[in-house]
């Protein structure tokens, strides 16, 4: 199933009151076909609803982290305290983004805490990360017309050295970086939440694509989970085809110019999908974990929603895999090879 021809992006162009507005946005479901094994494109128009408050301390000089979260106060309440003590909140301003919460719990955690918060609802109520970011990045580059890049900060992921987070920077923007990831390693007992199992290995260090069992396609896998974080497979500065979005600073010019997330992309694959188009356009792609890296509990949120996000995990992978066939991606090993 190719569907190169039939995908949608999300608009940065439209006028919009950061405040408070709507979009109204066009999303693909891949769907099995009642009479056949075959599967087509089901395309539905789904309103996202927005509200956002600016923390009164916000300085639009600095980056902007993006955070989002559903329903877990206590969650947020430990990585917000988790920045507070690391100085992230000296370095760069945190936006909430607060997805359907059922409570205001998030939003009272978000304000006491110096944070922007973002309200954003939909009438599908789903998840949709990709749009999440989207709609985020859009209200702030509406604040803030100069702004230049936005970094990613899953709601479990935490570090322990003040220096990490502005070494990242200064590498991303003195290399002229479009995205810039770093070596994420499951956290330690001194963390609340921790794997006693994993602890203090790696998590993600870079990525291969290859097969899986069973299955058609090329996958992005993350063949280094488990090393040890002194491997020199890890502990290193590449060149990377793909860069999880659990921690991405993104080149926010180009993010908006490429369209963003894949809209379509709701539970996974667009961190995939917006690492190839930055290769397949010629952007630097650097992963650095010499020396370096953040600690990453890894889907302590979505693992509460797994039921509701089985069915849009799969179109995801299935319109993933009708985009971004085998040939396209051994190109990108090819030249990413030389």
């Amino acid at each position: 199933m190719n569907i190169n021809n039939h995908t949608h992006v999300y608009n940065f162009k439209k006028k919009i009151n950061p405040s408070k507005f709507t979009v109204t946005q066009s999303e693909d479901d891949v769907v099995k076909s009642f009479y056949s094994n075959s599967y087509n494109l089901n395309t539905t128009s789904n309103e996202y609803g927005c509200q956002f408050i600016d923390a009164e301390t916000t300085d639009y000089k600095k980056p902007h982290i993006l955070l989002c979260i559903k329903d877990n106060a206590e969650l947020l309440h430990f990585t917000l305290n988790n920045m507070k003590q690391n100085k992230i909140f000296d370095f760069a301003n945190v936006l909430i983004i607060d997805d359907r919460s059922e409570t205001d719990h998030i939003k009272t955690i978000s304000l006491e805490s110096d944070c922007s918060y973002m309200r954003v609802d939909n009438t599908a109520n789903q998840f949709n990360f990709s749009m999440l970011h989207n709609l985020a990045t859009h209200a702030l580059k509406t604040k803030s017309p100069n702004l230049k890049d936005i970094i990613l900060w899953s709601s479990d992921l935490w570090t322990n050295n003040p220096e990490m987070l502005p070494i990242l920077y200064k590498k991303h923007t003195e290399n002229k970086n479009t995205i810039t990831g770093t070596k994420l390693l499951y956290p330690t007992k001194d963390f609340l939440y921790h794997k006693p199992d994993r602890a203090d290995k790696v998590q993600y260090a870079g990525s291969m694509f290859g097969p899986r069992p069973g299955e058609a396609g090329l996958f992005a896998l993350h063949m280094f989970r488990g090393y040890p974080k002194e491997d020199p497979k890890v502990n290193c500065d590449k060149g990377e085809l793909f860069i999880t979005a659990a921690f991405l600073i993104i080149d926010a010019e180009w993010y908006m110019k490429s369209g963003g997330f894949c809209p379509s992309l709701k539970a996974s694959y667009q961190d995939v999908d917006l690492c190839l188009r930055a290769n397949e356009q010629n952007q630097r792609v650097m992963y650095y974990g010499k020396e370096l890296y953040l600690y990453h509990y890894e889907n302590l949120i979505l693992d509460t929603m797994k039921e509701d996000l089985k069915k849009d995990q799969l179109s995801d992978k299935l319109w993933y895999k009708g985009f971004w066939e085998p040939e396209r991606i051994k190109n990108l090993l090819y030249v990413n090879e030389t």
